[in-house]
């Protein structure tokens, strides 16, 4: 299982839909703690699956 994601997948992980991800990601100020792409290919954005399960037990209280 790769650690680099697509942006779909990562809003798949979350529970979100894809524009939701997308503007979390574009709004940081209302959604500071967010995922943030680590590489982008053209309009495709790249995320680690670490960084997003990390995100999701902070989240759900398991950190």
């Amino acid at each position: 299982m790769s650690d680099i994601i697509s942006a779909p997948e990562a809003a798949r992980l979350i529970g979100v839909s894809l524009p939701t991800l997308h503007n979390w990601r574009k709004n940081p100020d209302r959604f500071p703690d967010t995922p943030q792409p680590v590489s982008h290919h053209g309009n495709h954005q790249k995320y680690s699956r670490r960084q997003v399960e990390a995100w999701l037990r902070k989240h759900n209280g398991e950190d």
